[in-house]
C-alpha cells in the first residue's frame, strides 16, 4: 500500500474516532486476511481492497499478528457461504 493510500485511510480513521489496537508482548501469529467486493460496478476493487487490507493490518500487527497470505474476490456476495467462494475455500485449513 502506498503513503499516499495510507495516510488517506489515517484521515478518514481520525475524522471517525477509530484507534489502532494497543501492541502486546505476546504476538498472536500468522494469519490469512480474505477480503471481497460485491461488483465492479458498484465498488472500486482497489480502493475496497485497501481499506479491507488496511485494516487488517491496523488490527492484527500491534497484537504480533503478521499477514502472511492476501485472498480477495470481487463479485462475491455476502449471502453466498464462505464455503461456496473459491478463494476463501483455498485459505481454510480444513
Amino acid at each position: 500500500m502506498s503513503a499516499e493510500i495510507s495516510d488517506q485511510w489515517s484521515k478518514l480513521d481520525e475524522i471517525l474516532g477509530l484507534d489502532v489496537a494497543a501492541p502486546v508482548d505476546e504476538g498472536i501469529g500468522t494469519l490469512a486476511v480474505y477480503g471481497r467486493c460485491s461488483t465492479e460496478d458498484n465498488q472500486d476493487p482497489e480502493t475496497s481492497r485497501g481499506w479491507q487490507f488496511g485494516n487488517a493490518r491496523k488490527f492484527v500487527e500491534p497484537l504480533g499478528g503478521r499477514i502472511v497470505a492476501e485472498y480477495f474476490d470481487i463479485g462475491q456476495s455476502r449471502s453466498v457461504p464462505g464455503t461456496a467462494v473459491p478463494r476463501l475455500r483455498s485459505c481454510s485449513p480444513h
